[in-house]
C-alpha cells in the first residue's frame, strides 16, 4: 500500500481534480471530515480498507494503480457487486472481503487463531481445574463493550485489552497492540458502524486463562451478524483480552 506523505498528496491532488472540498468526500466516503484532514496531512496512515473506499470514491484504482474510467459507473457497480462477499455489501464496506479466495484465507485464519486460543497456557490448564461454566449462570465477561463503543468511548474499550493484545477482525489483518485496537474500533465507530449486541453463548475459565465464545449483531445501512471467540488472560485479579476473533455469519 502506498505510504505516507505519498499517500496524502496523492488524496489530495485526486480530490481537487474532482472539484470535491475535504467535506464532500468526507461525506459521501461515511468517513468523519477529521479522518480526511489527518490523512491529507500525513498525520495518520488509514486502514487499508478506507483507503479502498476513499480511492473508489475518487474513481481510482486500488490496485493497479491507473486510474478508473469515470465513463463506465454501471460496469464498475456489475463488477464490484460480482466480487465483493455479500456480508460486505450489506456492512456497506466495513467488512470488506472482496473474493471467494479472500474470504476462505480469513476464515482458515480465524480458525487457526481460534485452536491457539482455545489452547494457549495448556500446560497451565493441565496443572489448574477448568470449569465450563453454563450459560444460565454464566456472567459476562466485558458487559460494557456495546455501551463503550456506542458512545464512542474507546479509550474506555481499549483498557479491557492487554498492551501487547491481538485481534482478528473480518475485514483486515491481525492488528496487535492496545493503541493500534483502539484505532480500528475509532475508524469503525466514524465510518457509521454501532454494535446492537454482543451476546456471550459458553465461558470456560481456569485459574488464569478464560475462553468465551458467543455471537455479534450490528447495523451501518442494514443489519448484519457473526460469531466471536474471545481468550482472556488475569493480570493482577483483572481480567484483559489477549487474543479477540471475529468471524460472519453465513
Amino acid at each position: 500500500m502506498m505510504k505516507q506523505p505519498d499517500l496524502g498528496k496523492k488524496i489530495l491532488a485526486l480530490r481537487l481534480a474532482k472539484g470535491l472540498t475535504q467535506t464532500e468526500l468526507a461525506d459521501e466516503c461515511n468517513v468523519s471530515l477529521r479522518t480526511i484532514q489527518r490523512i491529507e496531512a500525513a498525520e495518520v496512515t488509514p486502514r487499508s480498507y478506507t483507503v479502498k473506499l476513499i480511492f473508489d470514491t475518487l474513481d481510482y484504482d486500488f490496485y493497479s494503480a491507473e486510474a478508473k474510467p469515470a465513463a463506465r459507473p454501471a460496469i464498475l457497480k456489475e463488477n464490484t457487486q460480482n466480487t465483493v462477499a455479500s456480508f460486505s455489501e450489506k456492512s456497506n464496506g466495513i467488512l470488506n472481503i472482496k473474493t471467494k479466495e479472500m474470504k476462505a484465507i480469513v476464515y482458515v485464519s480465524v480458525l487457526c487463531v481460534a485452536l491457539a486460543a482455545l489452547f494457549f497456557g495448556i500446560a497451565e490448564y493441565r496443572n489448574a481445574g477448568i470449569d465450563r461454566v453454563d450459560q444460565a449462570r454464566a456472567t459476562n465477561m466485558n458487559p460494557n463493550f456495546v455501551r463503550w463503543f456506542n458512545a464512542g468511548q474507546m479509550d474506555s474499550l481499549g483498557s479491557v485489552y492487554l498492551p501487547d493484545a491481538y485481534i482478528m477482525p473480518i475485514d483486515h489483518e491481525r492488528i496487535q497492540g492496545r493503541q493500534e485496537i483502539i484505532s480500528y474500533h475509532q475508524d469503525l465507530y466514524d465510518m457509521g458502524f454501532r454494535m446492537v449486541s454482543n451476546v456471550q453463548e459458553e465461558l470456560i475459565k481456569s485459574d488464569s486463562i478464560a475462553v468465551e465464545r458467543g455471537y455479534w449483531k450490528g447495523v451501518n445501512n442494514g443489519s448484519f451478524s457473526g460469531y466471536y471467540l474471545t481468550q482472556y488472560r488475569l493480570v493482577d485479579g483483572h481480567w484483559y483480552i489477549e487474543n479477540d476473533m471475529s468471524s460472519a455469519a453465513d
